[in-house]
C-alpha cells in the first residue's frame, strides 16, 4: 500500500511541475492545483497546502503579479546539497578515533595474514565440507548411511595446551586453536537419525594413577538424542554424566567405526581452526571499511 501510495504521489507530483511550471498568476495555478486535486485523488489538505505556500511566498517577496511559484518549484526539484560531516562530501562523519582505528586495523590484518598456521583449509578425507557463515558441515554418504559432523565456530578459539617440557624450555605464547563443540548425526535409510553431541576434551593431564578408562579420548560425549529428522527442545536427551558407562563405551565405538576417533578431531581442531581465522580476517576487514567510510 505505502509504495501504491507513493508511486501515484510521484506521478501527480510531476505533471504538477510540468503544467505549473510557466504559471504566473495565482488564480491560474489554483485551477491547475484542482484539476491535478481531482485526477490524482489527491487530498484536499495538500492541494491547500501548497496554494498557501505559494501565495503566501508571492506576499512576502511584495510581487504585484501574485501567485509566482517559479521560485517554489524550483527549491522542490533542487538536489540536495552533500552533507556537511567531511570534506570529501559524502554524509558520514569521519572522527579522529575511527581514522586510528583504521590505521591500526590496516597494520592487524597483515600481521593475521603473516601468522596463518593453515594457508589453505586443510581437508578431511570422505568427508565434504559445508559452510555457511560460522557453521560448518561434514558430510559423508556410505552404504546407505549419512553421517554430519556439524560444528560452530562462534566463541572455540581457545589456547593450545603446551607440555611441561615446553613450559620449562620458556617457549613462546601459546598458539589459538579452535576446539569447537560438534553434533554427530547418523542416519540410514527409513529410520530415525542418532544424534551425538561432543566436545573436545582440553583439560589439563591428569596423573596416570588418577586417570580414569577411557579418559585418554580427545573428546567426550556430551549428550546422545533420537529424532525424526528435525532436533527441538522437546526431544528426550541423555547425558553422560547419567550413562552407563557400557553404553557409553558402546556409544564410542560406533563412532569410530564411522571414522569419529582421535585422529578425526585432530583433522576437525586443523580445519576449525583454519575456517575461524579466515573468518576473523574477513570480520577484520569489514571492520576497517566501516571505518575508512
Amino acid at each position: 500500500m505505502a509504495f501504491s501510495v507513493a508511486r501515484i504521489f510521484s506521478s501527480v507530483a510531476g505533471r504538477m511541475v510540468t503544467k505549473c511550471r510557466h504559471t504566473t498568476q495565482a488564480t491560474v495555478a489554483s485551477k491547475c492545483l484542482l484539476s491535478i486535486q481531482k485526477e490524482g485523488q489527491m487530498s484536499r489538505t495538500f492541494t491547500r497546502s501548497f496554494w498557501y505556500l505559494c501565495n503566501h511566498s508571492s506576499r512576502n517577496s511584495g510581487s504585484s503579479a501574485g501567485g509566482d511559484i517559479s521560485h517554489v518549484l524550483a527549491k522542490a526539484t533542487r538536489l540536495r546539497e552533500p552533507g556537511k560531516l567531511c570534506s570529501c562530501g559524502c554524509t558520514g562523519m569521519h572522527t579522529k578515533g575511527d581514522e586510528e582505528l583504521a590505521d591500526y586495523l590496516e597494520n592487524e590484518i597483515k600481521l593475521e595474514r603473516d601468522s596463518r598456521q593453515f594457508p589453505t583449509v586443510p581437508k578431511i578425507p570422505d568427508f565434504t565440507l559445508t559452510q555457511e557463515n560460522a557453521v560448518a558441515t561434514l558430510t559423508k554418504v556410505s552404504n546407505g548411511e549419512t553421517v554430519k559432523v556439524t560444528f560452530n565456530l562462534n566463541h572455540s578459539v581457545e589456547e593450545e595446551p603446551q607440555g611441561e617440557e615446553a613450559e620449562q624450555e620458556g617457549a613462546a605464547a601459546s598458539r589459538l586453536r579452535s576446539y569447537p563443540e560438534f553434533n554427530v548425526e547418523i542416519t540410514k535409510d527409513t529410520q530415525s537419525s542418532l544424534s551425538i553431541s561432543c566436545r573436545f576434551d582440553v583439560s589439563e593431564e591428569l596423573d596416570e594413577e588418577a586417570a580414569e578408562p577411557g579418559s585418554e579420548d580427545l573428546f567426550i560425549i556430551d549428550e546422545v538424542s533420537i529424532h525424526d529428522g528435525k532436533m527441538d527442545e522437546g526431544i528426550f536427551s541423555v547425558g553422560s554424566e547419567v550413562m552407563d558407562g557400557n553404553l557409553y563405551n558402546f556409544l564410542l565405538n560406533s563412532l569410530e567405526e564411522r571414522g569419529i576417533n582421535d585422529e578425526f578431531v585432530e583433522k576437525l581442531s586443523d580445519l576449525a581452526s583454519a575456517l575461524e581465522h579466515k573468518l576473523y580476517i574477513d570480520f577484520l576487514q569489514k571492520l576497517q571499511g566501516i571505518a575508512k567510510f
